[in-house]
């Protein structure tokens, strides 16, 4: 009984390390967003899938591993605006902590511990956010629902901002898309958008 009390010890101190092999140098990280100074008017909109929590996804494919990687890849393209997807809570904390000049707009699809969003991030030195709001990928879309594919819930957050120097005003919407249902989410996002958009008021869908 000792030895295979020794054994699932061992086994279980082993999956351990191959699951965070990677978390020492991720607590540690000081790796940051930092802030381009624009020179006329345009706008840099970027989308990212961060994926999500996955046991599979060890040594250089772990999320903490890739954490940085995924900074850096921000950092080079320095964008106004971006939008997210499948990103929990430990994505979430970690990307709040990096884009120190960005404020953002985020919903969890469910209440699973590890549920997803698709959160937008925005720099607060050229938008002031107008209006935000949520909605699911579904028949249901003001509760919490399946997609059309019947997979999981998915959701789609949105935010209205307004461009500080020009006022001109833009709707950003981020979800995960689905091929299988791509033409029903269309739809649906035209449907819940389209009279939003009225005026003066640009749309970009991540």
């Amino acid at each position: 009984m000792k030895t295979i009390l020794k054994i699932l010890a061992a086994i279980l101190v082993l999956v351990l390390v191959v699951l965070f092999f990677h978390l020492p140098s991720y607590l540690l990280s000081d790796k940051m967003v930092t802030l381009s100074e624009k020179n006329d008017d345009s706008i840099t909109i970027m989308s990212a899938n961060v994926r999500f929590l996955s046991p599979t996804d060890l040594f250089s494919k772990s999320w903490f591993n890739r954490a940085d990687l995924i900074a850096e890849d921000i950092d080079s393209v320095k964008p106004d605006i971006i939008g997210f997807q499948e990103v929990t809570f430990v994505h979430y904390d970690y990307l709040k902590k990096v884009m120190a000049g960005y404020e953002s707009e985020m919903a969890y699809r469910d209440d699973f511990v590890l549920s997803e969003g698709c959160p937008i991030f925005y720099r607060t030195d050229r938008f002031e956010k107008i209006d935000s709001g949520s909605f699911w990928l579904s028949e249901t879309p003001d509760e919490v629902s399946l997609g059309w594919d019947g997979a999981c819930n998915r959701i789609c957050t949105w935010v209205v901002l307004e461009n500080k120097e020009t006022g001109e005003k833009y709707k950003i919407s981020s979800r995960r898309r689905k091929k299988t249902c791509g033409r029903k989410i269309i739809c649906q996002m035209r449907d819940r958008h389209c009279p939003a958009l009225r005026g003066s008021c640009a749309y970009t869908a991540l």
